[in-house]
């Protein structure tokens, strides 16, 4: 087996909030890392290769690689991987982008899969793939436009364990987000997050299980912050793949209290697949 050293962690570590500096093209998994170390060079996150097992001994399905030449046997094992590598997060899969929207209770019953089923060949925004970290997010999506609902771009969370994660680029502006979405067909979690990661407080959906979800930041913000929409496990552990619309608005004022979508914006979000 291949040694790999674990200096370049150790050198982000020391750097601090200065960052990890940009290496360049290191090839595909150069370094070791762990879920307590996990600082990686530019353009890498630290994630866990094929049959990793998880705190309980489980072992989640394995992230999905776009570059052939990965070799898929490094198996139980934390490593710095290429972003560009890493096509899908599969359910479970250890990334320790630390994106977790963890809700206060599970949707308690189960979940009605949508008609047509999200697949492999129904998967209305693989084309924003991979957007499954604050390094991979989407951008452009910022500007008060109701994405999701046609003719724009459908969004799903598939497949299951899917994280999306858009960028906003907020300059004293107050941020809100709106999603429609179905919850009988998946529930799902969605909150902003900083640059380095955090939660902002307040601004998750955590306490809600109904259909669709509004959350939005208590005070202006300025720089880069994400949203992070992730699907939730129900009360018998089915992991949720559900479509859905997103609305990202920004103001230099206060916006409007929350207000769920209708009924016809949560029906078009999850018809949105079926809409291609």
């Amino acid at each position: 087996m291949r040694s790999q050293s674990r200096l370049p962690i150790i050198f982000c570590v020391s750097l601090g909030a200065l960052g990890c500096y940009d290496a360049g093209d290191l090839g595909n998994d150069p370094f070791l890392c762990s879920p307590s170390l996990p600082d990686c060079p530019d353009n890498y996150i630290c994630a866990c290769g094929p049959m990793c097992t998880d705190a309980s001994g489980n072992v989640p399905p394995t992230i999905s690689y776009k570059n052939p030449s990965h070799d898929p046997n490094r198996s139980g094992t934390f490593y710095c991987m290429r972003i560009s590598d890493i096509g899908t997060v599969g359910d479970g899969a250890m990334l320790t982008t630390g994106l977790a929207i963890p809700k206060s209770m599970p949707y308690p019953s189960a979940y009605t899969p949508l008609v047509p089923a999200l697949s492999d060949s129904n998967w209305p925004d693989q084309g924003l793939e991979p957007n499954n970290a604050i390094a991979q997010a989407t951008g452009n999506f910022d500007n008060g436009v109701a994405y999701g609902n046609p003719p724009e771009k459908p969004l799903a969370i598939y497949p299951a364990g899917d994280i999306d994660v858009f960028a906003v680029n907020a300059n004293n502006e107050f941020v809100k987000v709106t999603l429609a979405y179905v919850a009988a067909h998946g529930d799902i979690g969605v909150a902003l997050f900083d640059a380095s990661g955090a939660m902002l407080p307040g601004t998750s959906n955590k306490d809600d299980l109904g259909d669709g979800a509004c959350v939005a930041s208590g005070k202006a913000l300025t720089g880069d912050y994400y949203v992070v929409i992730v699907g939730e496990k129900n009360a018998q552990g089915m992991d949720s793949v559900n479509t859905y619309t997103l609305e990202i608005d920004k103001s230099a004022t206060p916006p409007a209290a929350c207000a769920l979508p209708s009924q016809a914006d949560m029906s078009e979000g999850a018809d949105a697949g079926a809409d291609l």
